[in-house]
C-alpha cells in the first residue's frame, strides 16, 4: 500500500482529496497531494483522534501523511462505500475480495448467543490484557473442545502441538478450512497464527464481548493486518485476499469487510454448516 505524502499523484490521491472535501477539510484539486491536502490530512487525523481519544491518542500521528493506518481509520467513517477498502482497491487497480451476501456481515452478541450459547462472565482485567473476562457459567464445559490443526504447526505464535481450544460446533469446518487452504496451495502465505479462544471484550471496550470469547473466531498474519489498518494488499507480505473466498465457503466471514473498524487478521464463524454442506464444500477443495 503506497504511503501518500507531499507531491504524490495518482487515482488514490484523487480519491483522498474528494473524501477530504466531503468531510469539509482542506484538499488540493484533482490527483495532486500538495500543501492543502497535507493540511487536510492533519485535520482528518486530528478529527479521528477526537472521536476516541482514549484509544486513539498516541496511535494516530498528526503528520499530514496518509499511510495504512490513517487510511484504515478513515474507511471506518463512511458508510456509503465512497471511501472504503474496495474503493481504494479500485484506485490501485486491485481486486478486493467479494463479500458473500448469504453470510451475516456483522454478528452481534444476540446472534452469537443464539447460535453458540450464553456466556455469563465478570471482568478480570490484567495489565497486559485489560479486556480479559472470566466466564462464570457452564459455557466452557458444554461448548469448548480441543482440536488439532496440523497446518498451524510451525507457524509463529501457534502452539507447537497444533492443538487449540475452540467451540465444538465450529471445529469440523475450521479443520476443513485449513486443510482446504493447504490443498489449494495458499497455506504458505500464512506466517503467524495469532489466537482463537480468548475470553475478553472487544479491544478498547468494557461492554461488548469479542467473538473470540465463544471460540468461534481466529486471527492470522496479525502484524500485516493490524486492527483499524488497511489489510495487506496483493504484493505485500501477509496479504490474505486469496484466503477470503474459501473461508466464506466454509462459513467464516472476514474482518476486512467490517465497516466501523477494519480487522484484516480476523476470521469468524457466522454460519454452521450441516454435514451435507460441509461435504459439498470439501468436494470442491479437498482431493
Amino acid at each position: 500500500m503506497p504511503t501518500l505524502k507531499f507531491q504524490a499523484r495518482g487515482p488514490l490521491v484523487s480519491l483522498l482529496n474528494s473524501f477530504l472535501v466531503h468531510l469539509g477539510f482542506r484538499a488540493d484539486s484533482n490527483d495532486y497531494f500538495g500543501g492543502e491536502t497535507s493540511e487536510g490530512t492533519k485535520q482528518l487525523q486530528t478529527w479521528l483522534i477526537e472521536q476516541d481519544r482514549k484509544n486513539r491518542k498516541g496511535r494516530i500521528q498528526v503528520d499530514g501523511i496518509a499511510g495504512n493506518q490513517t487510511l484504515g481509520y478513515a474507511c471506518g467513517i463512511d458508510r456509503n462505500d465512497n471511501f472504503s477498502p474496495e474503493s481504494i482497491a479500485i484506485a490501485l487497480d486491485v481486486t478486493y475480495p467479494a463479500r458473500n451476501p448469504n453470510l451475516n456481515q456483522a454478528p452481534d452478541q444476540a446472534f452469537q448467543e443464539a447460535m453458540f450459547g450464553f456466556i455469563d462472565y465478570k471482568p478480570a482485567p490484567t495489565d497486559s490484557n485489560p479486556e480479559r473476562i472470566k466466564i462464570i457459567n457452564d459455557f466452557v464445559e458444554k461448548n469448548i473442545v480441543v482440536a488439532k490443526i496440523p497446518q498451524i504447526i510451525g507457524k509463529a505464535n501457534a502452539p507447537a502441538s497444533g492443538q487449540l481450544r475452540l467451540h465444538r460446533l465450529v471445529a469440523p469446518q475450521l479443520l476443513a478450512l485449513f486443510a482446504a487452504w493447504e490443498s489449494v496451495g495458499i497455506l504458505g502465505l500464512i506466517s503467524t497464527f495469532d489466537g482463537l479462544w480468548e475470553p475478553r471484550f472487544v479491544r478498547g471496550s468494557q461492554a461488548r464481548l469479542s467473538n473470540h470469547s465463544w471460540g468461534t473466531a481466529f486471527d492470522i498474519n496479525a502484524s500485516a493486518n493490524w486492527l483499524n489498518h488497511l489489510p495487506a494488499f496483493p504484493g505485500e507480505n501477509g496479504c490474505l485476499f486469496p484466503h477470503v473466498e474459501i473461508a466464506q465457503d466454509y462459513g467464516f466471514n472476514w474482518g476486512g469487510f467490517y465497516r466501523s473498524r477494519l480487522d484484516g487478521m480476523h476470521f469468524e464463524a457466522v454460519k454452521i454448516l450441516s454435514a451435507d454442506e460441509l461435504q459439498s464444500v470439501n468436494d470442491r477443495y479437498l482431493d
